[in-house]
């Protein structure tokens, strides 16, 4: 979370292998078109988890986009340096292709703006009784994901922390 605070986007990678994602996964030749529909000064990071294995589903809950490089059945996941050689290529592209669409998106909030809105809202969910079961990890998982992919602007989040803040004070003068 630290090393992905100053970031807007956060890029996930995963493997081929058999498991249920949060988001659908683009290939590395179609991660060039999904960065084209953000401001070409998005902070991005690109996250790659361990060779054994891979980034976990709270890990994958902070990524808006999800990458996977299509591999062989039987060999579904490639070593770290095979994987950046890919990724490597493609951003390359996507730089050299910039077109002037880029430049007219907003831009989105750095993470850790995305992670004070969570310090405020989780407190609140518990504290109105949202939080009844083991389920609200999940739940929140759910929220940063839909977080990360819609790619708040810093005034959609402005006005998320203050519904948060107002819904606190209610619940302080009841």
């Amino acid at each position: 979370a630290e090393a992905l605070a100053p970031c807007q986007r956060i890029i996930g990678t995963t493997s081929a292998r058999a498991r249920e994602l949060p988001l659908p996964p683009v290939s590395p030749r179609a991660l060039p078109t999904a960065l084209r529909k953000e401001a070409a000064e998005t902070r991005t990071a690109l996250v790659f988890g361990p060779e054994v294995s891979g980034l976990d589903n709270d890990q994958l809950a902070r990524c808006g986009i999800l990458v996977r490089v299509p591999c062989a059945p039987f060999q579904p996941k490639l070593n770290l340096a095979q994987d950046f050689l890919f990724f490597a290529y493609e951003l390359y592209m996507v730089r050299l292709e910039a077109t002037e669409t880029t430049e007219s998106l907003p831009s989105r909030v750095p993470t850790y703006v995305i992670d004070g809105l969570f310090g405020q809202l989780e407190p609140l969910l518990t504290e109105i009784g949202f939080q009844r079961d083991d389920t609200f990890g999940g739940v929140v998982r759910d929220l940063r994901r839909l977080a990360a992919r819609a790619g708040v602007t810093e005034r959609e989040v402005s006005i998320l922390r203050g519904i948060c803040r107002r819904a606190q004070r209610a619940l302080e003068h009841r």
